[in-house]
């Protein structure tokens, strides 16, 4: 607010007056704030125009509170949103995980039921394979080729038995 000081010097004139009215005034007081001399009506005048710019000044700090108010709302709700979805993506994930684990449990259970039917059929084939040698070790008796046929049959379950790898 413009505070006003009686000026004792009565030479000075209105620096408003002389600048923008192009008369001459007495100046009968000082303006505190900017050291201006002026006369009561140019004083009267300045002190609206600075409490209109206190005003501006003020409104323009409530402006930019309100400003800063709204963009701190937005930021939370934003920040809500954005870990709200962030959540629902994780969750879905999870469950498209845990779906997709248990498809491959189930086909890698699938698999190892294959390979050891797989194995155990190879394995009853060696059982009668078993017989013949202990029918063979028994007796002291075999015959020559029917041992070679089961060399290679074994030869045969041993290679059908790799390419399970």
């Amino acid at each position: 607010m413009s505070t006003a000081s009686t000026s004792n010097d009565l030479s000075d004139s209105c620096i408003i007056c002389s600048s923008k009215h192009e008369r001459i005034r007495p100046s009968l007081c000082q303006c505190k704030h900017c050291s201006r001399s002026l006369c009561f009506d140019c004083m009267k005048d300045h002190h609206d125009e600075l409490q209109l710019s206190i005003a501006q000044v003020s409104n323009r700090y409530n402006e930019l509170k309100q400003l800063i108010d709204t963009k701190i709302i937005l930021i939370t709700k934003e920040t809500v949103a954005s870990t709200h979805e962030l959540s629902e993506w994780y969750t879905t994930l999870i469950d498209s995980l845990t779906v997709e684990k248990e498809s491959i449990d189930l086909n890698i259970e699938k698999e190892e039921q294959k390979a050891k039917k797989f194995v155990y059929e190879i394995e009853s084939e060696m059982q009668t394979f078993q017989d013949d040698i202990q029918t063979f070790t028994k007796n002291n008796t075999f015959r020559s080729e029917n041992l070679t046929k089961i060399f290679e049959k074994l030869d045969e379950l041993i290679q059908r038995l790799d390419s399970l790898s």
